[in-house]
């Protein structure tokens, strides 16, 4: 069956096409066909199409393909009744129950309610926060009295010891040089008894 078709060309991203007739069989870009008919583009729907040329192959039996059924339409060419026209498809909308238009105006209102309590746990939940930093600013404090106390009873233990060392080291024995001197303050004292025993004998 001889079709006519569009057969791309130009760079990547950037798509032009030339409008073929060529049998349905070979591929598009196989570039065997019977006749060129010139070229469309679709960014700016210049073309250069042979509309003539274009309707005698149609009623010689060429068939279009969709995208062709349609440009010829725009450009009212007259086509065959055999050719198929592309089908308007119905455009329908998923759940159309949930579109805020066609909600009833109980639903509207519980809708806008949400927002209202939303701000109202926005505005309670900044105090949260508060609490928690006053636990623990006190969890510090408490801490801090504590240290002070263990502080204080270091210092009173220290205190204590040097007190004890300072009375044990009074109970200790003279050492040597207090053995000295009173040693030399006995002698002394005998020395002075046995002068008085020899005046004494003297007279």
């Amino acid at each position: 069956m001889v079709s006519i078709r569009l057969q791309r060309t130009g760079r990547r991203r950037h798509a032009q096409f030339r409008v073929v007739v060529q049998d349905s069989r070979r591929a598009p870009t196989s570039g065997r066909v019977i006749a060129n008919l010139g070229f469309y583009n679709p960014h700016t729907k210049e073309h250069g199409v042979d509309l003539e040329k274009a309707a005698v192959y149609l009623q010689n039996g060429a068939q279009p393909s969709e995208r062709m059924v349609k440009f010829f339409m725009d450009h009212k060419v007259d086509l065959p009744a055999w050719v198929e026209r592309p089908k308007q498809k119905a455009k329908s909308i998923r759940h159309p129950d949930k579109l805020r238009r066609n909600r009833p105006p109980e639903a509207a209102a519980e809708e806008a309610a949400p927002p209202a309590e939303a701000e109202a746990e926005t505005a309670e939940t900044p105090a949260e926060p508060e609490s928690e930093t006053a636990g623990g600013e006190t969890a510090e404090a408490d801490d801090g009295q504590a240290s002070a106390e263990t502080a204080a009873e270091e210092k009173e233990e220290k205190e204590e010891k040097a007190t004890g060392d300072s009375e044990a080291g009074d109970d200790k024995p003279a050492t040597a040089e207090e053995e000295e001197t009173t040693e030399e303050d006995g002698g002394g004292g005998e020395s002075e008894e046995e002068e008085t025993e020899q005046q004494a004998d003297a007279k």
